[in-house]
């Protein structure tokens, strides 16, 4: 794919003070409407991803105190901390699962676009 769609990341194309949609830059706004097409795309029947239910977004959110706060800035949550951020995921799961389900592209972001 890198040779079909090229080399160039979405990332130095967008504006750092404001990278949204409305401050007029094409790029972005481009990327969004690819991520709305393909949320708006039906799975097909022999989809081979699971759906986001709950057990595989509380893997997913248990990313973030391992990996960010633990081994990149070293952090060592209190017990008090620890079930504030517990209380936190359960909104987001709660939230998330209450939501349609949509086809997901894990990492749709600026690193990792290819503008073409």
């Amino acid at each position: 794919l890198l040779s079909d769609l090229g080399d160039e990341l979405l990332l130095p194309y967008l504006n750092p003070d404001s990278p949204v949609i409305e401050s007029g830059n094409k790029h972005y706004a481009q990327a969004m409407k690819a991520l709305l097409k393909i949320q708006s795309l039906k799975p097909a029947n022999d989809y081979a991803l699971p759906l986001y239910d709950s057990a595989l977004l509380q893997r997913e959110m248990a990313l973030f105190p391992d990996w960010l706060l633990e081994k990149k800035l070293g952090l060592d949550l209190s017990e008090d901390e620890r079930q504030l951020l517990k209380a936190s995921f359960h909104a987001l799961e709660e939230s998330a699962l209450a939501q349609p389900q949509v086809v997901v592209h894990r990492d749709y972001h600026a690193r990792n676009l290819m503008v073409v």
